[in-house]
């Protein structure tokens, strides 16, 4: 299972702002507010997991916002691999977490805009892109590019 709208089953204005349209047939399961506030009071365990969803649906949202801040391709890719590398202990060499594709989906960019941009980092000795393999050669200049 897994949840829809979390972060709007509380707060004043709590309607979800989307339209979702399953692509397979999809079995959903509405649990009352007052359900879930129960459930909260009987089951610590249930309180932490609703919890740590919530807040990772909000880490989420933060992050897409803070990558709509940056105006470039340039700036989206650079805080993303900055991203990347403390994520995999601070190599150097760091493989991508997701496919040209999805990554451009993430930035709001068309794929082949993506590349593009990827290419002339490239050009510029700030990295080498080898699929979804990177080596960052100028950590430097790519935490400059965002602050």
């Amino acid at each position: 299972p897994r949840a829809i709208a979390p972060l709007f089953l509380f707060g004043e204005e709590n309607r979800y702002p989307v339209e979702v349209t399953a692509n397979e047939p999809t079995e959903v399961i509405e649990i009352p507010k007052t359900s879930v506030l129960e459930l909260f009071r009987k089951n610590e365990q249930f309180l932490e997991n609703y919890m740590n969803l919530s807040a990772n649906y909000a880490r989420t949202l933060s992050d897409k916002l803070f990558f709509m801040s940056f105006k470039t391709i340039r700036q989206k890719l650079a805080s993303y691999l900055l991203r990347l590398y403390k994520l995999q202990q601070q190599q150097l060499h760091i493989t991508l977490d997701r496919s040209q594709q999805e990554l451009s989906d993430y930035f709001g960019v068309s794929r082949p805009s993506l590349a593009r941009e990827l290419a002339h980092m490239q050009e510029d000795g700030l990295l080498i892109a080898d699929r979804k393999h990177i080596t960052i050669l100028q950590k430097e200049e790519l935490v400059r590019l965002i602050q």
